[in-house]
Protein backbone atom coordinates (compact mmCIF):
# COMPACT_ATOMS: atom_id res chain seq x y z
CA UNK A 1 0.00 0.00 0.00
CA UNK A 2 2.84 2.41 1.03
CA UNK A 3 4.32 1.75 -2.55
CA UNK A 4 1.22 2.53 -5.02
CA UNK A 5 0.92 5.94 -2.03
CA UNK A 6 4.28 6.70 -3.16
CA UNK A 7 3.72 6.38 -6.53
CA UNK A 8 0.53 8.67 -6.48
CA UNK A 9 2.21 11.38 -4.73
CA UNK A 10 5.20 11.78 -7.05
CA UNK A 11 2.75 11.02 -10.05
CA UNK A 12 0.44 13.89 -9.23
CA UNK A 13 2.10 16.42 -10.28
CA UNK A 14 2.65 14.80 -13.72
CA UNK A 15 -1.09 13.80 -13.99
CA UNK A 16 -1.85 17.51 -14.00
CA UNK A 17 1.01 18.89 -16.27
CA UNK A 18 -0.38 16.39 -18.72
CA UNK A 19 -3.94 17.07 -18.65
CA UNK A 20 -2.53 20.58 -19.05
CA UNK A 21 -0.39 19.98 -22.48
CA UNK A 22 -3.04 17.44 -23.46
CA UNK A 23 -5.09 19.81 -24.51
CA UNK A 24 -2.68 21.64 -27.14
CA UNK A 25 -2.97 20.09 -30.70
CA UNK A 26 -0.24 17.57 -31.27
CA UNK A 27 -0.65 14.66 -33.96
CA UNK A 28 -1.17 11.93 -32.65
CA UNK A 29 2.49 10.64 -33.17
CA UNK A 30 3.72 13.78 -31.44
CA UNK A 31 1.37 12.57 -28.41
CA UNK A 32 3.00 8.89 -28.10
CA UNK A 33 6.08 10.38 -28.37
CA UNK A 34 5.46 12.81 -25.36
CA UNK A 35 4.05 9.88 -23.25
CA UNK A 36 7.06 7.74 -24.47
CA UNK A 37 9.56 10.57 -22.34
CA UNK A 38 7.18 10.84 -19.66
CA UNK A 39 7.37 6.81 -19.46
CA UNK A 40 10.95 6.52 -19.52
CA UNK A 41 11.52 9.17 -17.61
CA UNK A 42 9.22 8.53 -14.89
CA UNK A 43 10.34 4.86 -14.88
CA UNK A 44 13.64 5.20 -15.11
CA UNK A 45 14.50 7.96 -12.44
CA UNK A 46 13.61 6.02 -9.76
CA UNK A 47 15.41 3.37 -10.50
CA UNK A 48 18.38 5.51 -11.08
CA UNK A 49 17.97 7.00 -8.01
CA UNK A 50 17.79 3.63 -5.65
CA UNK A 51 20.87 2.58 -8.11
CA UNK A 52 22.99 6.35 -6.99
CA UNK A 53 24.65 6.66 -3.51
CA UNK A 54 22.34 8.08 -1.22
CA UNK A 55 24.96 10.73 -0.52
CA UNK A 56 23.69 12.68 -3.88
CA UNK A 57 20.40 12.80 -2.06
CA UNK A 58 20.91 16.79 -0.35
CA UNK A 59 22.82 18.12 -3.43
CA UNK A 60 19.98 16.40 -5.94
CA UNK A 61 16.98 17.56 -3.43
CA UNK A 62 18.54 21.05 -4.40
CA UNK A 63 17.52 20.45 -8.24
CA UNK A 64 13.80 21.14 -7.05
CA UNK A 65 14.18 24.88 -8.68
CA UNK A 66 14.25 23.08 -12.13
CA UNK A 67 10.58 21.98 -12.07
CA UNK A 68 8.82 24.96 -11.48
CA UNK A 69 11.44 26.74 -14.14
CA UNK A 70 10.92 24.54 -16.56
CA UNK A 71 7.01 24.84 -15.84
CA UNK A 72 7.11 28.53 -15.97
CA UNK A 73 9.13 27.81 -19.28
CA UNK A 74 7.00 26.08 -21.02
CA UNK A 75 4.18 28.36 -19.75
CA UNK A 76 5.73 31.56 -20.92
CA UNK A 77 6.52 29.44 -24.59
CA UNK A 78 2.95 28.68 -25.43
CA UNK A 79 2.05 32.53 -24.32
CA UNK A 80 4.58 34.01 -26.27
CA UNK A 81 3.87 31.66 -29.30
CA UNK A 82 0.00 33.20 -28.66
CA UNK A 83 0.83 36.67 -28.66
CA UNK A 84 3.12 36.43 -31.51
CA UNK A 85 0.31 34.80 -33.19
CA UNK A 86 2.83 31.86 -34.10
CA UNK A 87 1.40 28.28 -35.39
CA UNK A 88 0.68 26.65 -32.17
CA UNK A 89 1.03 23.10 -34.11
CA UNK A 90 4.44 24.05 -35.18
CA UNK A 91 5.12 24.75 -31.69
CA UNK A 92 3.88 21.05 -30.69
CA UNK A 93 6.99 19.93 -32.96
CA UNK A 94 9.84 21.20 -30.96
CA UNK A 95 11.68 18.15 -29.86
CA UNK A 96 13.44 20.17 -27.13
CA UNK A 97 10.65 20.31 -25.00
CA UNK A 98 9.55 17.02 -25.27
CA UNK A 99 12.97 15.37 -23.61
CA UNK A 100 13.00 18.44 -21.59
CA UNK A 101 10.17 19.05 -19.57
CA UNK A 102 9.37 14.96 -18.80
CA UNK A 103 12.94 14.60 -17.87
CA UNK A 104 12.92 18.09 -15.00
CA UNK A 105 9.21 16.78 -13.98
CA UNK A 106 10.62 13.21 -13.03
CA UNK A 107 13.50 14.91 -10.75
CA UNK A 108 10.93 13.90 -8.01
CA UNK A 109 10.90 10.42 -9.07
CA UNK A 110 14.61 10.26 -8.73
CA UNK A 111 14.18 11.64 -5.18
CA UNK A 112 12.16 9.02 -4.25
CA UNK A 113 14.42 6.60 -5.55
CA UNK A 114 17.33 7.75 -3.63
CA UNK A 115 14.42 7.79 -0.69
CA UNK A 116 13.60 4.21 -0.90
CA UNK A 117 15.56 2.95 1.44
CA UNK A 118 16.54 -0.12 -1.01
CA UNK A 119 13.04 -1.25 -0.78
CA UNK A 120 14.28 -3.02 -4.21
CA UNK A 121 13.93 -2.81 -7.73
CA UNK A 122 10.31 -4.40 -7.88
CA UNK A 123 9.02 -1.71 -5.63
CA UNK A 124 10.66 1.37 -7.25
CA UNK A 125 9.88 0.30 -10.58
CA UNK A 126 6.19 -0.17 -9.26
CA UNK A 127 6.37 3.91 -8.19
CA UNK A 128 7.68 5.00 -11.29
CA UNK A 129 5.31 2.80 -13.30
CA UNK A 130 2.42 3.96 -11.56
CA UNK A 131 3.50 8.08 -11.98
CA UNK A 132 3.82 7.14 -16.10
CA UNK A 133 0.59 5.78 -15.76
CA UNK A 134 -0.88 8.96 -14.43
CA UNK A 135 1.13 10.65 -17.08
CA UNK A 136 -0.95 8.57 -19.75
CA UNK A 137 -4.31 9.46 -18.03
CA UNK A 138 -3.50 13.26 -17.92
CA UNK A 139 -2.42 13.74 -21.58
CA UNK A 140 -5.95 11.21 -22.48
CA UNK A 141 -8.21 13.40 -20.56
CA UNK A 142 -6.33 16.66 -21.93
CA UNK A 143 -6.99 15.25 -25.52
CA UNK A 144 -10.42 14.51 -24.48
CA UNK A 145 -11.11 17.79 -23.26
CA UNK A 146 -9.70 19.86 -26.35
CA UNK A 147 -12.29 17.28 -28.91
CA UNK A 148 -15.49 17.80 -26.94
CA UNK A 149 -15.14 21.42 -26.49
CA UNK A 150 -13.57 21.87 -30.41
CA UNK A 151 -10.75 24.08 -28.77
CA UNK A 152 -8.89 26.45 -31.62
CA UNK A 153 -5.15 25.68 -31.31
CA UNK A 154 -4.54 29.79 -30.10
CA UNK A 155 -7.35 28.74 -27.37
CA UNK A 156 -6.24 25.16 -26.66
CA UNK A 157 -2.50 26.80 -25.78
CA UNK A 158 -4.02 29.85 -23.91
CA UNK A 159 -5.66 27.08 -21.72
CA UNK A 160 -2.92 24.70 -21.38
CA UNK A 161 -0.27 27.55 -20.79
CA UNK A 162 -2.42 29.03 -18.06
CA UNK A 163 -3.04 25.54 -16.56
CA UNK A 164 0.87 24.92 -16.94
CA UNK A 165 1.09 28.60 -15.21
CA UNK A 166 -1.07 27.71 -12.12
CA UNK A 167 1.26 24.66 -11.44
CA UNK A 168 4.34 26.46 -11.44
CA UNK A 169 3.03 28.63 -9.14
CA UNK A 170 2.01 26.23 -7.05
CA UNK A 171 5.17 23.86 -7.43
CA UNK A 172 7.31 27.31 -6.46
CA UNK A 173 4.96 28.17 -3.42
CA UNK A 174 4.98 24.29 -2.07
CA UNK A 175 8.36 24.31 -2.85
CA UNK A 176 10.00 27.44 -0.97
CA UNK A 177 7.05 27.34 1.96
CA UNK A 178 5.92 30.51 1.05
CA UNK A 179 2.66 30.20 2.55
CA UNK A 180 2.57 30.42 6.52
Amino acid sequence: MEILLSGLLIGVDNLAVCLALGILPFALTRRLLLLSAFVLAETLMPVIGLGLNSQLTAFLGKLEWLEPLSLLGTSLLVFLAVYYRHNISELCKNNHAFFLLPLSLSLDNLLAGFGSGGNGMAQVLTMGLISALLCSVGLGAGYAVNRRFALSPQKSAVFSASGIAVLAVASIVGEFNLVA
